[in-house]
């Protein structure tokens, strides 16, 4: 079942507010029974017209994971959710339990 993650949050100083989150980096990721995870992962940008009053803003300090998941699948929104994670699921599905991460750590025999 694939999962979401936060993987990093660029902020910037915006209308003198400090630590404006203005991109997120988020991956949607599944495990392997071997062991091993699929990933793929993505970079959004956020608008930031909530600092000047046009929505709601929420501090730096008080974000959360789910809270910033919940903003970038908003944005995505539903249709594109959903084929994200049957990607994901289908991706990891039909890789290898030994699936290898690198090229360069191609076994021997290939």
């Amino acid at each position: 079942m694939a999962q979401w993650k936060i993987e990093n949050l660029q902020t910037e100083t915006v209308n003198s507010v400090d630590k404006v989150v203005t991109w997120v980096h988020y991956s949607v990721y599944n495990n392997l029974s071997s062991g091993h995870t699929t990933y793929m992962f993505h970079l959004m940008p956020l608008d930031t017209s909530a600092v000047n009053g046009g929505g709601s803003f929420v501090n730096f300090n008080d974000l959360t994971e789910a809270t910033v998941i919940g903003w970038v699948k908003a944005e995505l929104g539903g249709v594109k959710v959903t084929e994200m994670e049957s990607e994901i699921d289908l991706i990891t599905e039909a890789s290898p339990t030994d699936a290898i991460a690198y090229a360069w750590e191609k076994p021997s025999s290939w």
